[in-house]
């Protein structure tokens, strides 16, 4: 079942589902979800600020705020299941990376 999903650091993301290594499936807001496929998607697994915000807020002019809350509540949710973190390069970009 797992093996056409993308599998990245104990995460799954199937059948438009994120889960654990395990099979559990990770409870996610939509806007939780919209980052996380972001960087799932992303080859390198980083991707800039302005990427970010262009995705999910088309149209807002600042969205940086927006933004830093998102990731500060998806953080714990993302390093309690897997062996990942999402790290800040000076609020210039951020990373889904190996703990």
């Amino acid at each position: 079942m797992y093996a056409l999903g993308q599998h990245y650091g104990g995460i799954v993301f199937a059948n438009s589902r994120f889960m654990t290594a395990g099979g559990e499936e990770i409870r996610l807001t939509p806007m939780q979800y919209s980052l996380l496929e972001l960087f799932m998607k992303s080859e390198t697994h980083t991707l800039t600020k302005q990427e970010i915000c262009n995705q999910l807020w088309p149209g807002k002019p600042d969205a940086s705020d927006t933004l830093y809350t998102l990731i500060k509540r998806t953080k714990p949710i993302v390093e309690a299941n897997s062996n990942l973190r999402i790290t800040s390069n000076r609020g210039r970009s951020y990373s889904l990376e190996a703990k």
